[in-house]
């Protein structure tokens, strides 16, 4: 189904447009919500904040802007920021959050699995982890923001009140700094 026929549907039929929504994006904003939010939410959790992302896209039809971009783009740009809402909530609540979920997982073994290289890989992660955590704030929650959630400069700014270019220049001295701790 085409953007403006979903659009149509949904401000003609809401109940109708918004079976079609879900059943047409819902895994797409699962998936989203899941990457980000894996290792601090529970799928329940996940399952809410889906159906938060779908009712903030209808909310805010009236200024949806076909020009601007599709109703994917602009789903996963709520899902996206609903994520980054809620991972800033869990870490102030929580403190630091494991970014080592994977640690958990269990390895996938075939042919060319060496026990030597996944420890050497773990460990690796966890240098990196202990030097990410070490960095202090905000540094430390830049480079999540950046590299663990995907957020873009400008994002990161606007939540920690800052400029883009500082957070771009302490983007760059965290990095550096993480280079010199992990050379060591």
């Amino acid at each position: 189904m085409d953007d403006r026929t979903l659009l149509a549907k949904l401000k003609k039929d809401p109940n109708e447009g918004i079976r079609l929504l879900i059943g047409s994006y819902s895994a797409l904003v699962f998936f989203i919500l899941r990457g980000k939010l894996a290792s601090v939410c529970a799928k329940e959790e996940l399952e809410e904040l889906a159906s938060d992302v779908f009712a903030d896209f209808y909310s805010a039809l009236p200024r949806f802007d076909e020009s601007r971009g599709t109703v994917k783009a602009y789903l996963c740009r709520i899902a996206s920021n609903v994520a980054s809402e809620r991972y800033s909530e869990a870490v102030r609540r929580l403190g630091d959050v494991p970014l080592d979920a994977d640690e958990t997982c269990e390895a996938v073994f075939d042919a060319d699995f060496s026990v030597e290289d996944e420890v050497a890989d773990r460990e690796t992660r966890r240098e990196l982890i202990a030097a990410v955590n070490g960095l202090g704030e905000p540094d430390r929650e830049i480079i999540v923001r950046k590299f663990y959630l995907g957020e873009p400069s400008r994002s990161i700014a606007q939540a920690l009140g800052m400029t883009v270019s500082a957070v771009d220049t302490r983007t760059h001295r965290a990095l550096a700094k993480l280079r010199e701790i992990l050379n060591r």
